[in-house]
């Protein structure tokens, strides 16, 4: 069997969900026994303080080129420097891993990598150029693949021995031969028995980083337009790059900015009543939709990605427009003025959570896996 090293970037998200599956998969490979390795781009994450229970300190290297978070849609300057550095420090990277892997008796023979991210996908495509090693790619992003680095990403795509796809959106973005399909999940399978109550406020929550393409200020704005203002509460779950700017768009103290929860399925069983995912961009598959169906609630989500793949619109819940905050205070509304359809649709979201349960995942996981390490 071979050693898996896993490269990830979680320098730009304290604790996002691409690296909630990261996690859940060296949990699964760990359990199966594999030899494990890690090297990422910083080591002040959650994620970071979550693996070493896993993954011995000697074990791990750290890699040079910390990404960027962006403010705004117009904040490229910032990306673009990012892009040019890492494309320098990409061949560093790869030398510096094979002396890492050197002092520790493995090379390309023993080890298979296991990358995340854009970032980790070329760093490891540039380490099979120079020493023929096997690497498989776990795809948590619709790609643009124009353009030079599209032309890069195609390639080391092309190249890797598969292809996981979190979603049919992402998987029919890319459309390779070496593609699969697999959807994300959570750590188990447990039932959880959400008690649908009569409440005085009604909480609507979205979950993510506070950047600009997760579209929350849309949510916040959608509050000016609810007929029922004083029946709804509004929580933002998250920290980020635009904490100060929502705090000035908020007019309501029944609209929160709650910072990061570990738990927050916890939150959702216990005091979220509808969750909104807004984001402006096709996400490949929103991990809190995924929890929101554990748990069996409806959600509002953009029409667009695997947002809108996996939200059955007006079954398990709602597809609306980006960028449109009336859309999103309309279907508020409906939702709390229509407790019938509420249960309803909380019904059937809890339904569907059998699409993404561990078992699949786990069974799906260490298939691609060991069909590469044996």
């Amino acid at each position: 069997m071979k050693s898996v090293f896993i490269l990830e970037d979680s320098s730009k998200s304290y604790y996002g969900g691409g690296q909630q599956i990261s996690l859940l998969a060296i949990k699964i490979l760990r359990e199966k026994g594999v030899r494990l390795y890690l090297a990422d781009y910083t080591s002040k994450s959650l994620f970071n303080e979550k693996v070493k229970i896993f993954i011995p300190f000697d074990r791990q290297l750290i890699l040079k080129g910390k990404g960027t978070i962006t403010n705004s849609s117009k904040d490229r300057f910032y990306k673009t420097i990012e892009i040019v550095n890492s494309l320098f420090l990409f061949p560093i990277n790869a030398f510096r891993i094979k002396k890492f892997l050197s002092t520790r008796n493995e090379s390309e023979k023993t080890v298979v990598f296991y990358c995340t991210t854009k970032k980790t996908l070329l760093v490891s495509f540039l380490y099979s150029l120079l020493f023929n090693v096997e690497y498989i790619y776990h795809s948590h992003m619709v790609m643009d693949l124009s353009g030079i680095i599209g032309f890069c990403l195609k390639h080391a795509l092309l190249k890797a021995k598969k292809v996981i796809c979190v979603s049919n959106t992402v998987k029919n973005n890319l459309n390779f031969p070496n593609t699969v399909l697999l959807f994300n999940s959570l750590e188990d399978d447990a039932i959880l028995d959400k008690k649908y109550l009569y409440k005085k406020k009604i909480v609507v929550a979205a979950i993510g980083s506070l950047i600009y393409i997760k579209g929350f200020e849309y949510l916040i704005k959608s509050y000016d337009e609810l007929k029922n203002k004083d029946d709804v509460e509004i929580r933002i779950y998250g920290v980020g790059a635009l904490w100060n700017h929502f705090l000035s768009l908020k007019k309501s103290d029944n609209i929160k900015l709650m910072g990061f929860n570990e738990n927050i399925l916890d939150e959702l069983l216990n005091d979220v009543d509808i969750v909104v995912v807004p984001s402006i961009i096709p996400e490949a598959l929103s991990m809190v939709i995924v929890q929101a169906k554990k748990v069996g609630l409806p959600c509002i989500v953009t029409n667009i990605g695997g947002q809108s793949e996996i939200i059955m619109d007006g079954i398990d819940g709602f597809c609306i427009p980006i960028m449109d905050a009336k859309s999103i205070a309309e279907k508020i509304d409906l939702l709390i003025s229509d407790r019938n359809l509420y249960l309803k649709m909380a019904h059937y979201s809890h339904l569907s959570y059998v699409n993404y349960s561990f078992d699949k995942f786990k069974t799906g996981f260490l298939s691609i896996i060991f069909e590469s390490i044996f």
